[in-house]
Formats: C-alpha cells, structure tokens, sequence
C-alpha cells in the first residue's frame, strides 16, 4: 500500500480524520437506505444483502462515533488538567 504524502504529518490519524469517515458512513447508510426504499439495488445485490450492507455501514458507524466521544472526553480532561 502506497503512503500518501512524503511528510508524516500527513501519516497520523486525527479526530478530523475520524468525524469525516464518521460522516461519511452516515451518508453512505442514508444512500444505502434510499436505495433499498426506491429498490434501485436488485441488480447488484439481493434485499437481504442491503439489509445486511446497511447494518454493517451502521455499525462502523456508531464505532467511529464512539471513538470520537472517548477522544473527546481525553481532550476536555486534559483542558481542566491544564487549567
């Protein structure tokens, strides 16, 4: 796999980097639902494999959110740490 980026800053993972894959599986469950509601999947999936798609993409989804809570509580402790 090809590393984007010659400096290592651009290498590190950041909350932002973490609330835009956050949103974007919000988005991508929003179209995956649409999709399912107007049955435009029927030639690349079956129902029960959007179904499953669907709650998989909700499920990543709620882990990413998760993270995103757990680091920012790290970031307020350590704004009343510093105060």
């Amino acid at each position: 796999m090809e590393t984007i980026g010659k400096n290592i800053e651009n290498a590190k993972l950041t909350q932002s980097d973490l609330v835009l894959a956050a949103y974007s599986l919000a988005q991508l469950h929003n179209a995956y639902l649409n999709s399912l509601e107007s049955k435009d999947y029927t030639e690349e999936m079956t129902e029960e494999q959007m179904h499953l798609s669907i709650q998989s993409i909700h499920a990543a989804h709620t882990k990413f959110n998760a993270l995103i809570e757990v680091l920012q509580m790290d970031v307020e402790q350590e704004q009343e740490d510093g105060e």
